[in-house]
């Protein structure tokens, strides 16, 4: 079964994980403390289920594959009690839990497992995995597939391991069916893509450009109420909510740089997309490898919002009836040049003459909700995220969780203060969304 070779897209998310944290976390908040022993016995079985978990990444020639590891399986488990004054800030230091130490993904298996615990038995389970090969929508299965292991009743914490092989070649996976003439088609309007946009002329977020800082972390709750009237106007205009999502993070933008000064008329960001749509199986729903690819696109924002949104939403359909397969071709050449270039030069090259964007918006969708406890511990809140700077210096990462739509911001913490970015999530984002929602169900 292994090794088996990176995919494309993966040995790009490699490639840069050479000089970014490439950590994904799942950041589940629980209503009572957890039992180690058990939990520990928990993640060994699902190390088993899914080989990538037990393995570490070797490198032949110029690709990396995933080799299986021998002997017996040990997860890395840290557990931490807070006293009374770290609790009053735990915030931070379960975002150094996150982001302090990156994985090795060639020494050591490619997570680890964070328990922190406060006098007065709240708890937090963080989940850390690789971005090398989860995307914020699957990393999910690993935390879904811990919690059945650690609540079964204990006769039946050990049986036989179903493995489940999760590690594909997105790249294959999705093109290998195309006719040869699609399939030229989409590498000729990749590299026609790549040359567009080194010349194409967009702004950006305007930033202080100070030598790069920690990655903050803020959580922002919506609620219910937002989520209902945020789906009803995106019916009532033949929508989905992503271009209403999306339009309200242009717009967010442009608001940041007019406080600065600055005039922002066409705007590049950095998307992601689903590419379950195109499977051919249903398996592929049930993996974790990344299926979410990154893209960038350019608005103009001198439009209204209804015409702002009516322009999202052109461009998504395109992607959808398949041109979002055109990226995958776009990766490969990517990861191409970068074997050819040194490994910082490649990145500043790619993010500097290619992206050129430091926002980035992902909307991650529901978070799966078939798993509401760890045992008798309840799941209070649950948030997934992942972190690769550069090229971004803001994230705005949107998911739903029992009917409410919820904001991750990740920033820069040397470029956009944390005063920054907590007006964004509770006053600016929110309203904007709103407001942009109204006008395009009065549209």
């Amino acid at each position: 079964m292994l090794p088996r070779p990176l995919s494309p897209l993966n040995q790009l998310y490699r490639f840069m994980s050479y000089l970014v944290n490439a950590n994904s976390c799942e950041w589940i908040e629980l209503d009572r403390p957890l039992d180690l022993q058990r939990l520990r016995a928990a993640a060994e079985q699902v190390t088993l289920r899914h080989p990538v978990l037990n393995s570490v990444q070797v490198r032949r020639g110029t690709r990396y594959y995933w080799k299986q590891l021998d002997g017996p399986v040990r997860v890395d488990l840290r557990y931490r009690m807070l006293t009374a004054d770290e609790a009053e800030n735990c915030h931070a230091q379960l975002v150094d839990n996150a982001w302090q130490e990156q994985l090795p993904l060639e020494t050591a298996r490619p997570w680890r497992l964070h328990v922190t615990e406060a006098a007065d038995g709240r708890t937090w389970l963080q989940i850390i995995t690789s971005h090398v090969f989860t995307d914020g929508r699957s990393a999910n299965i690993v935390a879904r597939d811990l919690a059945a292991a650690y609540s079964a009743p204990p006769q039946s914490r050990t049986p036989d391991v179903e493995v489940q092989d999760g590690v594909r070649d997105p790249f294959a996976l999705f093109t290998s069916t195309l006719p040869f003439r699609e399939r030229l088609r989409l590498g000729l309007a990749a590299a026609a893509a790549i040359v567009r946009d080194a010349l194409v002329p967009s702004d950006r977020l305007r930033l202080p450009r100070r030598a790069r800082g920690s990655t903050g972390v803020a959580f922002f709750d919506f609620g219910q109420d937002t989520w209902e009237s945020l789906r009803s106007a995106a019916r009532g205009a033949g929508l989905s909510v992503h271009p209403l999502i999306l339009g309200a993070t242009l717009r967010t933008v442009e608001q940041l740089n007019a406080e600065a000064g600055y005039r922002t008329d066409r705007l590049r960001v950095i998307d992601n997309f689903s590419l379950r749509r195109f499977a051919t199986s249903d398996d592929v729903h049930e993996l974790y490898d990344v299926y979410a690819v990154p893209y960038t696109l350019d608005f103009d924002l001198t439009a209204g919002d209804a015409a702002l949104v009516a322009g999202i939403r052109g461009q998504l359909d395109r992607m959808k009836r398949g041109e979002i397969l055109r990226e995958l071709y776009r990766q490969k050449l990517y990861m191409a040049s970068s074997l050819l270039t040194p490994k910082k030069l490649a990145t500043r090259m790619v993010a500097r003459h290619i992206v050129r964007s430091n926002v980035i918006c992902t909307n991650i969708g529901p978070v799966p909700e078939d798993f509401q406890h760890f045992g008798d511990a309840a799941v209070v809140d649950y948030y997934s995220f992942s972190q690769m700077f550069p090229p971004g210096e803001i994230m705005f990462l949107f998911s739903t969780y029992r009917s409410r739509l919820r904001l991750t911001l990740l920033y820069d913490t040397a470029r956009v203060s944390s005063a920054t970015a907590d007006t964004v999530g509770r006053v600016i984002y929110p309203q904007l969304l709103a407001s942009i929602s109204r006008k395009v169900a009065d549209a």
